[in-house]
């Protein structure tokens, strides 16, 4: 993907940016170029002259590129051949230069705080998808200070994330400050990568500390620990050189930066273990000398703070559980102003330092601002690295690359408990500007009080006023490829038979059970389960396998089984039982994210509404094919799309029907032809039984063997269909009450499905579908579709299915979420202002359309470092930078504003205050004050019962066994009060702490 900054902006940030992308992801685009000189003559030009290269692959397509310029006895210049061994920026490259540049370019001060230039924002975003902004934003305040203006404390306390700062339209800003929903988002992609960075790099340099990382992630943590302590000790030094008498303490200090460079380019793991050897030595001869001249700073209360980060083992600052009231980490925190607090103070001091004149001989002061400049120069370089690692840069694209950086393990914090890491989430939500309901997806939590830490937060939020709804949707996992394999799967009692996607449709059914059982319980967080959902890669999980499940849970409204008055232990029944009633789950399916053919992702859409099912009100999740520019995506992947044969079948026979066989561009583009090449490949004669012919199956005949596929393999007869055709499902009656709720359910959508059914081919063409094993591998098969010989008609065809779908989800009046940021860099979109959003709300005219409802979200808001108020700013930014009059902007963003609210499932819960949530919140944080004490610290009569538990099993375990023993204690620690009793019962009557109770 291409990068979408100016010349200017690149140039500035070329010298940290070259070093992790390389000239691949700086490539130009043809509209910056400039006029009367040859793209390539003028790119060349660039790479060569304004964009300083130290990268390996920068450097061998420099000297390539100097070769055609050049004579023959041309000769790499001395740089070429030092940039092989050293992270270092140019001699006339200074670092507070090119960010006073910028910050003068993105930034403005607006008494007292930061904001963004009005118009900079789209373009400021594309620089933060591939460097760490924070560091712009923390020279700024250094500026700020160093004018007079703010204090250095108060600087500290400003925001450094940009997707906190305000907007300098004051449109913008009234329209997000009348309060937004979040209604797509993933809670536990909430964490930014600078949280997750302070976190990581502040801990100790120990190999334990290092396990779980790739042998990258591990080189660069040490590298950014051990550059960490030599900034602290830049600082120090320029602090103290008027009383530092020895006069090698400088070379010292200089002398590391050697071994880092040979760290960071290390070839082997040989290398980079010797020089992390060496680079150890040096600090431990630098630092813990006697008499050194550190011991002037270790009095002194202004420095203890860069002696703790100087230390040559940096200690974990300790995180501190939330007591009661109180969930958010503070140890996190401390380390992120730690960090920000040396980001700070090193740009300060590159301020405050001179330079030296020409000719003039280096002192104290020029020697330490040159170790600061040079430190901070690799410092940039390494936080950049992971930066593109642990968020998902602007050149990587794709669910796939989503995915790998989702699960990275340098996005993961290291929490004491899972209490500590949700209360960090909601500490970051809750800090989001004009933020009022919130729905935070989740997975299915294996127990309900998995649930309470949110719960308790939602109640912290109210309290505070900053939140006015919370509520979780659960979303189940479509299958990652190789997830599906269905050989170990056997379908309706025949022993030799599996079912496509056989693995995955019984783990979603049991998971859907599971659901239901807690549905059907009197638990506190029943009432705060608004919906469900699907998430993960799209491509090998098409909507057929969900929507069994989700018609089997939204088919009737939410029922609460009638309990004994004993079993109600939070004493909450009756207020339970009158927020549930006659409610239904909402709907959100995550959909047209990821297609290899528009057509294709379309399809799923058509999906995703005949088989689920959905409501007025309910949610398609993306649905970038809905109204992505056919133009740009057939641009991206060149006009030629590679997808199996089963899919492309399945996408021509649905467009064949979905625009009707008269349609003047299927006979030009020759799609009834194309369907039964595909059909006979797929369902030949050897395959089809009593087909007859060669194989040919009627285009109907295939739809309706499409429509049929909503159904479960597992519930429908089809056996008896076939034979004695009784459209029958099998009885389940024996299972219990939520196998014959399913059942029922199943019924009624083969009654609804089989008046649609032309003749009982198509059910013969469902059974080859999914059972037979040919058919699979043959529809597995790749195939390559060229667009380029028709382009104008594909392009015509994907405009018309376009149309039309749009009217289909207008008319079943569904809602559809967008997600901007995450749609620039996981979708098609080569820059923001291409995004779908606006053709399925602006008319050709650029005028207001309110034909499709749209919700604006964040997704996963740290992995794409964004927020919900910085959403919406840039969405305004770009439509007014297109021309569009600001009124007409500020009345778009309202209308997208009250769609997020009007559509939020949350506010099916009542307003906060009432006195049925008020009971529920104030019986379930009293039933769980143990455990929140226990984690604050705070002694107990609980607490106290559970030490003279452990001091009787303590007497009974023989001492070879006590590790064990701990390693239970500490374990059944995390586990329930309520658990006590059983475990009791488990070690023996004269162990039960029954006694004690209160």
């Amino acid at each position: 993907m291409r990068s979408n900054l100016p010349l200017e902006v690149l140039g500035l940030m070329g010298p940290v940016l070259s070093w992790i992308e390389g000239t691949e992801g700086l490539r130009l685009p043809q509209s910056w170029l400039v006029d009367g000189i040859h793209p390539k003559e003028r790119e060349q030009g660039w790479l060569l002259r304004e964009l300083p290269t130290y990268s390996y692959d920068n450097v061998d397509e420099i000297l390539k590129l100097r070769r055609k310029e050049g004579s023959e006895d041309w000769r790499p210049p001395l740089w070429v051949k030092r940039a092989r061994r050293e992270v270092a920026p140019p001699a006339d490259f200074d670092l507070m230069e090119a960010f006073g540049r910028l910050g003068e370019r993105y930034f403005r001060w607006n008494s007292s705080e930061l904001r963004v230039q009005e118009g900079r924002l789209e373009e400021l975003h594309e620089l933060a998808l591939r460097f760490p902004v924070a560091h712009l934003i923390r020279s700024m305040h250094a500026r700020v200070v160093a004018a007079g203006h703010l204090s250095a404390e108060r600087a500290l306390d400003l925001p450094e994330h940009l997707s906190l700062l305000h907007t300098s339209s004051h449109g913008l800003w009234t329209v997000v400050h009348r309060g937004v929903s979040e209604g797509h988002m993933h809670l536990w992609g909430v964490m930014s990568a600078d949280e997750v960075w302070a976190d990581h790099l502040l801990e100790a340099l120990t190999p334990e500390a290092l396990k779980g990382f790739s042998p990258e992630e591990r080189r660069l943590l040490v590298l950014s620990r051990a550059c960490v302590r030599l900034l602290a000790l830049g600082v120090l030094f320029a602090s103290l050189w008027p009383e530092i008498e020895e006069e090698n303490a400088s070379s010292r200090l200089f002398s590391l930066l050697p071994l880092f460079d040979e760290i960071y380019l290390a070839r082997n793991r040989a290398e980079e273990r010797e020089a992390q050897r060496r680079l150890r030595e040096a600090f431990r001869d630098t630092v813990d000398r006697p008499e050194s001249w550190l011991d002037r700073a270790a009095g002194r209360e202004e420095t203890g703070w860069l002696l703790r980060l100087a230390n040559p083992l940096i200690p974990r600052l300790p995180h501190k559980d939330g007591a009661a009231g109180r969930l958010a980490d503070e140890g996190i925190r401390s380390r992120i102003r730690l960090l920000g607090r040396l980001h700070f103070t090193v740009q300060k001091k590159l301020l405050e330092l001179p330079l030296p004149g020409r000719n003039e001989p280096l002192k104290p002061p020029h020697l330490a601002r040159e170790l600061l400049h040079q430190a901070f120069f690799r410092y940039l370089i390494y936080h950049t690295h992971h930066w593109q690692l642990a968020t998902q840069s602007g050149k990587t694209t794709g669910l796939r690359q989503f995915q790998r950086f989702f699960n990275s393990r340098q996005r993961r914090v290291l929490p004491q408990s899972a209490v500590e890491e949700q209360g960090l989430i909601l500490e970051r939500l809750r800090h989001a500007e004009c933020l009022r309901h919130v729905e935070g997806r989740i997975s299915l939590p294996g127990r309900p009080r998995d649930l309470v830490p949110w719960i308790l937060g939602y109640a912290q939020g109210v309290q505070r006023k900053q939140l006015e709804g919370f509520g979780f949707v659960i979303h189940f996992l479509k299958a990652s490829r190789g997830q599906t394999d269905e050989r170990a799967i056997r379908a309706g009692g025949r022993k030799n038979r599996v079912v496509r996607y056989g693995r995955i449709r019984r783990k979603t059914r049991d998971e859907a059970f599971r659901l239901f059982r807690l549905l059907s319980t009197p638990h506190p967080a029943v009432p705060f389960l608004v919906g469900i959902d699907a998430a993960n890669l799209e491509l090998p999980t098409p909507p057929e396998v969900f929507a069994p499940a989700f018609r089997f849970l939204r088919e009737y409204p939410i029922e609460t089984r009638t309990v004994s008055r004993p079993f109600d232990r939070f004493g909450t029944y009756r207020e339970i039982l009158s927020l549930l009633e006659n409610r239904r789950l909402g709907m959100t399916y995550h959909v047209g994210e990821e297609f290899r053919h528009l057509l294709s992702g379309l399809r799923a859409i058509a999906e995703t509404i005949e088989f689920l099912a959905p409501r007025p009100g309910d949610r398609l999740g993306h649905a970038i094919a809905l109204a992505v520019e056919p133009e740009v995506w057939a641009e991206q992947i060149g006009y030629q799309a590679v997808l199996p044969k089963q899919e492309w079948l399945d996408t021509l026979v649905w467009v064949h029907h979905f625009l009707g066989s008269g349609y003047d561009l299927l006979g030009g583009l020759g799609v009834e032809d194309r369907i039964q090449q595909l059909s006979r490949a797929i369902y030949g004669a050897s395959r089809a039984g009593d087909a007859g012919g060669a194989g040919d199956w009627p285009i109907p005949t295939l739809h309706d063997a499409w429509s049929l596929r909503q159904l479960d393999p597992y519930s429908v007869d089809l056996e008896r269909i076939l034979r004695d055709r009784e459209y029958s499902i099998r009885d389940r009656t024996r299972h219990g009450v939520h196998h014959q709720r399913w059942a029922d359910v199943q019924a009624r959508v083969l009654a609804e499905v089989n008046e649609h059914v032309g003749s009982n081919q198509a059910y013969k063409l469902l059974r080859l579908y999914w059972y037979h094993s040919e058919v699979r591998k043959e529809g597995d098969r790749i195939t390559t579709v060229d667009m380029q010989p028709d382009r104008e008609a594909w392009l015509a065809l994907c405009h018309a299915v376009q149309e039309k779908m749009k009217t289909l989800v207008r008319s079943r009046e569904l809602v559809v979420e967008v997600n901007p940021s995450s749609n620039r860099i996981i979708g098609p979109f080569a820059e923001m202002s291409h995004h779908h959003v606006f053709r399925m709300t602006l008319n050709d005219a650029q005028r207001l359309s309110r034909e499709i409802r749209v919700t604006v979200n964040t997704d996963d808001p740290g992995v794409f470092n964004t927020s919900l108020a910085h959403e919406y700013y840039l969405l305004g930014e770009i439509l007014l930078r297109k021309g569009m009059p600001e009124a007409e902007v500020m009345s778009w963003l309202d209308w997208l504003r009250g769609n997020g609210n009007d559509a939020c499932f949350v506010r099916a819960l009542p307003e906060p205050g009432d006195p049925r949530i008020e009971k529920i919140l104030t019986s379930l944080q009293s039933s769980c004050r143990p455990l929140l004490e226990r984690l604050g610290g705070e002694r107990s009569r609980s607490s106290v019962r559970w030490e003279s538990f452990w001091e009787k099993l303590e007497e009974r375990v023989p001492p070879r066994e006590r590790d064990a023993a701990e390693m239970l204690q500490e374990f059944i620690r995390k586990a329930r009060s309520e658990d006590l009793e059983a475990l009791a019962r488990a070690l023996g009557p004269s162990l039960n702490p029954g006694d004690s109770h209160a």
